[in-house]
């Protein structure tokens, strides 16, 4: 028994320790196991959702039950923990401005939706609390992604073509690279109806203890031209709750990412 335990906790660190995933082979190669011996183990921790497997790249990679247990990606903060921290601020948020505000984490090249405070009148989104969207189409998600390496932006969307949602959906790999580049630098993301016709949004990042973004926040409306004309203001409140929520996860200052925006040939 002891000896099975001390394989799965190999396991894990070594996954932990890989953020995009391992293949079967890569796993066996480090872990040095009888393949039968991989196979059961993995299955186990497939069948307890602690693991994940990704049927278009075969990479293992950790489950969110795991994510909400051990906390390996946001700096000993739970999902739970999160949320309850975080709702006092969200509904003072809505409160201030009566604003419906949403909250989501990045997983894998998805954002998932953890809350949501809606103002009184709210406007129809796809997004639900538990839902998940893909990043590349979400200001959330694309502001989160903007803190990725380019490795890791390339092994998330191996194929240069993007599943489009609408008329203004990103594309092409090169152009979300572009687009996450300038949305680094200027600290925001806005979402052009890319997937919701006629449903922008603006969304920053949320700090956590190691100065990297564990989740961020956003605020929709209809329609583009309203969200340029109120973007500063916008952008100015989405902000001062950021930080506010970044001080309680033990963010001092986010960190610097060292980056290279550079297509590989």
């Amino acid at each position: 028994m002891m000896k099975t335990f001390q394989r799965i906790m190999r396991i894990l660190k070594l996954i932990s320790e890989n953020f995009l995933g391992l293949t079967f082979t890569e796993i066996n190669e480090i872990v040095d196991l009888p393949k039968s011996s991989l196979s059961q183990l993995l299955d186990i921790l497939l069948e307890y959702k602690i693991l994940k497997l990704d049927d278009y790249t075969n990479k293992y990679s950790l489950g969110i039950y795991f994510w909400e247990l051990a906390s390996q990606n946001v700096g000993n903060v739970t999902i739970n923990q999160m949320i309850e921290a975080s709702y006092p601020y969200l509904e003072e948020f809505k409160n201030k401005y009566d604003q419906t505000i949403q909250m989501s984490f990045l997983e894998g090249n998805d954002v998932i939706y953890i809350a949501k405070v809606m103002s009184k009148y709210p406007i129809q989104l796809t997004s639900q609390v538990g839902s998940r969207l893909p990043a590349y189409t979400t200001g959330m998600g694309k502001v989160l992604l903007a803190h990725l390496t380019e490795e890791q932006i390339l092994d998330l969307y191996p194929s240069e073509s993007l599943k489009p949602y609408t008329e203004n959906t990103i594309t092409s790999r090169k152009e979300l690279i572009d687009k996450i580049q300038k949305i680094y630098s200027e600290g925001y993301a806005i979402d052009m109806g890319e997937y919701t016709s006629e449903i922008s949004c603006i969304a920053v990042p949320v700090f956590g203890f190691y100065g990297y973004p564990i989740a961020a926040i956003s605020v929709s409306m209809l329609g583009e031209d309203r969200l340029m004309e109120e973007k500063d203001f916008w952008l100015n409140a989405l902000s001062k709750y950021a930080k506010k929520l970044s001080n309680i996860f033990g963010s001092i200052k986010p960190i610097d990412n060292d980056t290279e925006w550079e297509m590989k040939q």
